[in-house]
């Protein structure tokens, strides 16, 4: 009833440890157009900004959008990670209902599959029946959810843990990015400005999320985070 607990979680971890990776891909591949002026002709010029790709960004407001929807999108790899530990929960709490229910009678929750609601009702049956003990019964399932209830554990650990990877991938590529946006003279002189503010600011995050990794974590370590 509960075997394939383990390996959702772990499909749902790896998941979520490969939007990083994916996230960070994206970002150093972001097309960028740098029409330099030096020693270029009108001609060169014109060829230049004709030639720009279709999804480079022309200004500071499109690059930074662009960079929160990678950001965005990696996140949302993580919360399904989160959304697959509760609904395990879940899972979990109505297994405890039936335990209950089988042993001594107690209420079956609403939201139980009308299938199992039927299959706990007749082994409850049987037990008041005299043809088993629902006390052996229940016990029998919760030493199984006793080891759910561990395996959820150790992936919300585990998922706490790439979540702050997945923080400091953020910051830092943000800063990575916004650090060689703001070299690019394609850009406006403000739109310049900005990204090297934004890189400034990115990279001091980077910075106190890495600390405070190692504070609760030890040594950083991507891959195996």
């Amino acid at each position: 009833m509960l075997k394939p607990i383990s390996k959702t979680l772990e499909i749902a971890l790896s998941n979520g440890r490969k939007s990083i990776a994916i996230y960070e891909a994206r970002c150093a591949a972001m097309p960028v157009h740098n029409p330099s002026t030096t020693s270029r002709t009108a001609g060169q010029l014109l060829a230049s900004m004709t030639s720009r790709h279709p999804d480079a960004p022309r200004d500071f407001k499109q690059a930074t959008k662009t960079l929160r929807q990678y950001k965005s999108d990696m996140l949302a790899v993580l919360d399904a990670a989160s959304a697959t530990i509760r609904q395990t929960e879940d899972h979990i709490a109505k297994w405890q209902s039936i335990a209950s229910h089988i042993e001594g009678g107690g209420a079956l929750p609403d939201a139980l599959p009308f299938e199992l609601r039927s299959a706990a009702a007749s082994v409850r049956g049987a037990v008041t029946a005299g043809f088993f003990s629902g006390q052996e019964i229940a016990a029998e399932i919760r030493r199984a959810l006793t080891s759910a209830e561990q395996q959820i554990e150790d992936a919300k650990a585990r998922r706490n843990r790439v979540l702050s990877v997945g923080k400091i991938a953020a910051a830092k590529r943000m800063s990575g990015a916004c650090q060689v946006l703001s070299g690019i003279n394609g850009f406006s002189l403000e739109d310049r400005k900005m990204f090297a503010r934004v890189a400034e600011l990115a990279g001091h995050h980077a910075t106190q999320r890495l600390k405070n990794y190692r504070a609760t974590y030890g040594k950083f370590n991507e891959v195996t985070a």
